[in-house]
């Protein structure tokens, strides 16, 4: 007799871009660096212990770490099943996705066949395409009220290049009003103050390349792996100012139980600084995060660690959302000048300034009446109090 499977998946919350609310809440599991290790598995049973909350998984690459086996990638996929027939998983190429075939040089092939991710993409969105088989290295998705954009560190990235324009036209068609949040996510990070992979042109590089414009765009957050330890850098758009209202907040990420091992050995800050000045929060520790967008203008975000057996939140904070913030508050300063009364008596509209002004007349007239009539009053009394002695001092 044949095994009947079923499967029960929760689709995520209707994007704000598709007509979903831009104040909805959001939570997502933010993890790279996988593997299929002990200290996988226990990542992955803690983001299970979540999956009544979180709405996606995002996994900042190298997934499966088969490097050329696939056979690893059908265990990677057995090892997690628990977690992916539930929940969706957004993935990117990390170096471990390269795998080029020693027979016709393709890479990215395994990678490519398991994660096709809109195949038919017609806004220049790509980045493979091997006899008729077509994949995305390169994509974005709108997912509750966020914009989230997956690029590869590991295909050209000049200006002029098809993953640098199909960025720029992304970036550039956004509506903030409906898509408040805007997520970067990729492999290789732009700030990193580990020992492990210092100098590689697939950060450097590329960030002297994209960063003007990611920031011109006002992005809010970037997600990276490949370092195998935990580093969330404070808002910043260079290495050495921090910048709460226009800076990307980033976050390292690449701990998710890789079979490499942990980096935990750190490059000292400027001027006897235990870190750099961008440098929020550093430590070299197996864990996942999760992302939980609070409304349009507040986020929260928390790190696990996995050292402990148990899941540890050691690293929390709040993300302002300085493009809808400042929204909100130019809204609130348009319907304070323009606001008007209507007056369904008369039929007038009356502007806000004006109708100030009136009302404090008229409050003002209405004080001065009472205290006018309270004089009189007391005036009476007195008038009929001395008039009372005198008759009384004449009898």
């Amino acid at each position: 007799q044949g095994v009947t499977l079923s499967r029960s998946l929760r689709v995520p919350p209707l994007a704000s871009a598709f007509g979903g609310d831009p104040e909805q809440e959001m939570k997502l599991a933010m993890v790279g660096d996988i593997g299929q290790t002990s200290n996988s598995v226990q990542t992955m049973d803690h983001i299970t212990q979540e999956l009544g909350d979180v709405a996606a998984m995002v996994v900042m690459g190298d997934l499966s770490y088969a490097d050329n086996i696939d056979a690893r990638w059908d265990n990677w996929g057995r090892l997690f099943e628990p977690v992916l027939d539930k929940i969706p998983l957004f993935g990117l190429p990390g170096n471990h996705e390269i795998e080029t075939d020693q027979e016709d040089g393709v890479s990215f092939r395994p990678y490519a066949h398991r994660f096709q991710n809109m195949p038919t993409c017609d806004n220049g969105c790509g980045g493979f395409d091997n006899k008729g088989w077509k994949a995305n290295m390169w994509y974005s998705y709108n997912i509750g009220s966020a914009h989230i954009i997956h690029v590869s560190s590991y295909h050209k990235y000049e200006a002029g290049s098809p993953q640098y324009m199909w960025l720029d036209r992304d970036l550039s068609s956004l509506d903030r009003t409906k898509t408040p949040w805007v997520i970067v996510n990729l492999h290789a990070p732009w700030y990193n103050s580990n020992v492990a992979h210092q100098g590689e042109f697939q950060s450097y590089a590329i960030r002297r390349e994209w960063q003007p414009l990611l920031c011109q765009h006002r992005v809010n957050m970037m997600f990276a792996g490949h370092v195998h330890s935990y580093e969330r850098v404070f808002p910043t758009c260079d290495n050495s100012t921090v910048d709460y209202h226009r800076g990307i907040t980033y976050v390292n990420i690449g701990d998710g139980g890789n079979r490499e091992g942990l980096y935990n050995n750190w490059l000292p800050g400027e001027n006897g600084r235990a870190g750099p000045i961008w440098s929020a929060f550093r430590e070299g520790s197996y864990g996942h995060g999760v992302l939980h967008i609070m409304n349009s203008t507040h986020a929260f975000w928390k790190w696990h660690r996995n050292n402990d057996g148990d899941k540890v939140t050691r690293d929390t904070t709040y993300i302002v959302n300085e493009v809808a913030w400042e929204a909100k508050r130019d809204d609130k300063e348009t319907v304070k000048e323009s606001t008007t009364f209507v007056n369904n008596f008369f039929d007038v509209q009356i502007s806000f300034i004006p109708f100030f002004i009136l009302v404090a007349l008229l409050c003002y007239s209405i004080a001065i009446t009472v205290l006018y009539k309270k004089r009189n009053a007391a005036a009476k009394r007195d008038y009929e109090s001395l008039t009372e002695m005198s008759v009384t001092n004449k009898l």
